[in-house]
């Protein structure tokens, strides 16, 4: 029994219907994050979470911008500030782009599955986030978003992982976008690992 993870069938799939992606097998990040002894804990939409959502609807052009929310018109504001900065890497990535494939660890297997906000292919993976915190970098680790890019790095074989992040605290006003580098190198990672021995399945060989 490998004592790394490894992963198989990594496909990538049409997201042109988020619904039938949702109905995909597989676990995701958030899934596992918000499961709470076999059932899903219910997820808050705050102003935040929609704001950040609509930013990244925007960005990754994805063709179902939210245009009516309330929340819209600052959503744009952030997101036109975030193109400015970084438009010359925005130009070269791939969007929503979508992953299932197949974890295996110690014996057992676990079918997993990401949306990329940003691929450059063969090279790395990039994820928007909005926040409202000063301490981005805290706030990475607390939320676990270097196990979320683990992961997507895996699912689409690249060694390399960042975070855009716009943080609207007034602390940042001045410097509120950062690009930053998420190690995804390690062939192992404890929040999968466990993720594995909880839902996986006895190998078929």
């Amino acid at each position: 029994m490998a004592d790394i993870i490894t992963y198989s069938n990594c496909q990538r799939i049409d997201v042109a219907d988020f619904n039938a992606y949702l109905a995909t097998p597989g676990y995701s990040h958030s899934s596992i994050k918000s499961d709470k002894g076999g059932y899903s804990a219910p997820f808050n939409v705050t102003k935040k979470v929609m704001i950040g959502k609509i930013v990244d609807q925007i960005l990754t052009d994805s063709g179902k911008v939210d245009y009516a929310n309330e929340n819209y018109p600052v959503a744009r504001i952030i997101a036109n500030k975030i193109k400015e900065r970084f438009a010359p890497v925005l130009a070269h990535l791939q969007t929503q782009v979508a992953f299932v494939g197949t974890m295996e660890y110690k014996g057992l297997t676990m079918p997993v599955k990401g949306i990329l906000d940003y691929l450059l292919p063969k090279f790395c993976v990039l994820d928007l986030k909005y926040t409202e915190e000063q301490h981005v970098d805290k706030l990475i680790t607390y939320m676990g978003y270097p196990n979320q890019l683990w992961n997507y790095g895996k699912l689409s074989s690249v060694n390399k992982s960042y975070i855009i992040s716009y943080s609207a605290h007034k602390a940042n006003q001045l410097n509120p976008c950062r690009i930053i580098e998420i190690p995804i190198h390690s062939p192992n990672n404890h929040f999968w690992e466990n993720a594995v021995l909880n839902f996986g399945e006895v190998a078929c060989k």
